[in-house]
């Protein structure tokens, strides 16, 4: 049970969709281009060849192709920050698309920006809620994606009463959050995580290890698999003398 609630942290930590997907399904299918303030819309469409690192994220953390509304909005995307009157998109070759808060798709977003946080308090803690109320952005830079936040250190505990024979979790550290997405045998990755720091408990020792991939697939029953890569940080000044991978995987089958 603590490892599953440890990967409901990271997957709330990586909150790509709490700025992303709030606003990517909330507009009409047949929305009018330019006219609709309600439903916004690029005016002209993303160069062909734009890179789309955003949109790769957000297939990561869903585990499936986006729709072409989704597709549309985030083709060519380099960064979603918020504003003082609501969400901005930036594309690569400079091209803004805001959305105000106070239009009817603003509203939604951000409604479903605090239903997130509200869900995160139930599921995680106060902190996981104020890791999400308190983002700014997720941007692009070169092949990195970064998520800034108004304040970048978020310490989150777990308290259990019951005596464990097995490992448990003990908290969280949630620094400023950075990764790349990879392809990896056709299937999208996220790598080279930095700034997610996890402790476990086995009853007499405390093991901090560091987050370093994730990826998320169906298996052939139909079964959502998220796969974590964790590094215990006590091994990473020793990696390249005891020559051990850049992480360790483990699997978690959920409904």
């Amino acid at each position: 049970m603590q490892i599953k609630i440890f990967a409901i942290t990271v997957y709330t930590s990586l909150l790509l969709l709490s700025m992303g997907n709030f606003a990517l399904g909330q507009n009409a299918e047949n929305a009018a281009p330019e006219a609709d303030t309600e439903n916004p819309a690029w005016a002209n469409p993303a160069p062909p060849d734009a890179d789309s690192p955003l949109l790769n994220v957000l297939q990561v953390i869903s585990g499936k192709p986006q729709g072409l509304k989704t597709t549309t909005l985030l083709q060519g995307v380099t960064e979603v920050k918020r504003t003082a009157s609501g969400i901005a998109f930036v594309r690569c070759d400079q091209a803004v698309l805001e959305c105000d808060q106070n239009t009817k798709c603003g509203a939604k977003i951000f409604a479903d920006w605090e239903k997130s946080a509200v869900k995160a308090n139930k599921n995680v803690g106060p902190e996981a809620a104020n890791f999400i109320r308190g983002l700014t952005s997720i941007r692009s830079s070169g092949h990195t994606v970064l998520v800034e936040r108004n304040s970048q250190d978020c310490e989150i505990s777990f308290n259990s009463e019951q005596k464990q024979k097995s490992i448990r979790l003990k908290s969280v550290h949630l620094s400023r959050l950075s990764f790349t997405v990879e392809k990896e045998k056709d299937q999208l990755w996220i790598k080279h995580v930095r700034g997610v720091e996890a402790v476990v408990n086995n009853g007499k020792l405390q093991i901090p290890f560091q987050l370093k991939e994730f990826s998320r697939c169906k298996n052939n029953d139909g079964q959502t698999v998220l796969t974590f890569g964790v590094m215990p940080t006590i091994l990473l000044p020793f990696r390249a003398l005891l020559i051990v991978p850049e992480s360790f995987r483990f699997s978690l089958v959920v409904k």
